[in-house]
């Protein structure tokens, strides 16, 4: 990136200027292993109560903080269930395999996507430029609305 887009994208986000390069907006947690939830619920449609089972995962991170260290926050994301979800069982990752995350142009985390090992590497600073194309066209819409309306 050039300095002077570097200068074009802090004057936009001003939390940005914190950071050198998107590499350093751009970070990486190990995964352990996953979650696999079923989730169950149900319906009534003419009468007839229709029951939906579906199973999905969710990641288990290692810590930010290195070898057995946890931040306070860490601890306590943990993995929540809400009502109709239950743990059917634990799977382990592959070793190396990455959640990657990133940050919106509102400074907010979001993850990216993964890294798995024996896949081709992905280019997250690609991706979370896209990331950020699309969340300001969002922005751009609804300022253009806003200004047509009067607001």
């Amino acid at each position: 990136m050039t300095s002077q887009m570097k200068e074009c994208i802090v004057e936009k986000y001003d939390w940005l200027s914190y950071y050198k390069t998107y590499e350093d907006i751009i970070y990486k947690q190990l995964v352990v292993g996953y979650v696999v939830i079923e989730t169950t619920y149900s319906y009534v449609a003419d009468g007839v109560r229709h029951v939906i089972r579906s199973v999905t995962q969710r990641p288990i991170l290692s810590s930010m903080q290195g070898e057995n260290e946890a931040t306070e926050s860490e601890m306590s994301e943990g993995i929540s269930l809400e009502d109709g979800m239950k743990v059917i069982g634990i799977l382990p990752a592959p070793f190396p395999t990455y959640q990657v995350s990133g940050f919106d142009i509102d400074g907010c985390g979001i993850t990216l996507g993964y890294e798995h090992p024996g896949l081709p590497p992905i280019n997250w600073v690609e991706k979370l430029r896209e990331h950020w194309r699309v969340q300001q066209e969002e922005v751009d819409r609804k300022v253009k609305k806003q200004s047509k309306n009067g607001v």
